[in-house]
């Protein structure tokens, strides 16, 4: 789902990111007991794994470039600022797609014109 997502924002121009909020099993485990609406253990186990199994897949699918993995272990931390710092990293960053650099390149020169 993720990848024909990025393929299609991709086709009409899009730079694709992710970013991969990250947490060991026990934090997991840890936070699902805190919630008022618990999951089973079992079931938290099971998407943990399956997430974590996903991690290489969405690396090779967006490139080490385009892919950032977030700590999001200690909840004492301000993971909204080291994220916002990792975003505002990527958007200062000239655009990848080919697309994107024809549509700016276009605009550039009409700008020109006028």
């Amino acid at each position: 789902k993720i990848e024909k997502q990025k393929r299609l924002l991709q086709q009409i121009g899009y730079d694709t990111y992710m970013i991969f909020v990250n947490t060991s099993l026990d934090t997991a485990i840890e936070r699902n007991n805190q919630r008022d609406r618990k999951l089973p253990l079992d079931i938290v186990k099971t998407y943990w794994n399956n997430v974590q199994s996903n991690i290489g897949k969405f690396q090779n699918l967006f490139g080490s470039k385009n892919f950032i993995v977030v700590d999001n272990n200690n909840a004492n931390e301000d993971i909204f600022r080291e994220v916002s710092k990792r975003v505002s990293a990527l958007l200062r960053q000239k655009v990848q797609n080919g697309r994107a650099k024809l549509w700016v390149q276009q605009q550039l020169d009409l700008k020109r014109r006028s």
